[in-house]
């Protein structure tokens, strides 16, 4: 993305046939990277804790999930405050058994584009409600007022604490790192309506939709800083709820 966007940037009074091209490239790249990324994220949170942990001491949302997999129930009773009599049995049995975790029990479209319904399934399967909500509750919210290079730093913020955080296992990532404030009247969500637009121009740009460029190199600089900040953040929510034995509330 860098590499694009800085080969655009020389040639943006010059080739516009060019820039145009690499300006739609990099925008499908990104929401490529945003996809991949959040891949990774599940496949590795779990196998860290496959490795490093164990299922019993895993928190319950995650080894409800798990056993759902198993047990043929109608969609009412998977989304009940208490998990079915059925499930309840099966975690007993898994709890020793040494069961693993596996990407595959928890049904995610390999191919679903990264949109907000999607992150939200994902953090509720991990145990945490209303990720973007939460998300708007926190100190992130003023990425949406802030100068870019006011995101950068704060983009290099968060990066710093996630890759110190998870640099082994049991993580020590906190939610309180985000500061967020259960009071905060909650209007409109800028994350979901930003992430909604990086992804319509993407699909715009791949099916055909939208044959001229739009979009310029420093407003998907500008997005790329956003994104970032965006996933580090989805990742202190995930990895807050990796550690063994957390409290289940």
């Amino acid at each position: 993305l860098t590499l694009l966007l800085e080969e655009a940037e020389k040639i943006a009074e010059t080739n516009e046939s060019l820039y145009n091209t690499l300006c739609r490239a990099a925008q499908v790249l990104l929401c490529a990277h945003l996809e991949g990324y959040v891949k990774d994220l599940v496949k590795n949170s779990l196998e860290d804790i496959n490795h490093y942990s164990d299922f019993k001491s895993a928190n319950k949302f995650l080894k409800r999930k798990t056993c759902e997999y198993f047990v043929l129930l109608d969609p009412e009773q998977r989304t009940g405050e208490k998990p079915h009599a059925k499930v309840t049995e099966l975690n007993t049995l898994f709890e020793n058994s040494g069961m693993k975790f596996k990407k595959e029990y928890f049904g995610s479209d390999e191919n679903a584009n990264p949109k907000a319904s999607v992150l939200e399934k994902i953090a509720k399967q991990y145990g945490i409600k209303d990720f973007f909500t939460e998300l708007k509750k926190s100190r992130l919210d003023l990425v949406f007022s802030n100068t870019n290079s006011e995101n950068q730093i704060l983009r290099d913020s968060i990066q710093s604490y996630v890759l110190s955080g998870t640099s082994h296992y049991p993580y020590t990532i906190e939610l309180e790192f985000l500061e967020i404030n259960p009071g905060k009247i909650s209007s409109d969500n800028l994350w979901d309506a930003f992430l909604s637009n990086v992804l319509k121009r993407r699909h715009d740009i791949v099916h055909g939709n939208e044959m001229e460029n739009s979009t310029g190199h420093t407003t998907i600089e500008t997005d790329i800083v956003k994104v970032q900040i965006l996933i580090y953040a989805f990742t202190v929510f995930i990895c807050s709820k990796c550690k063994p034995n957390i409290s289940d509330v």
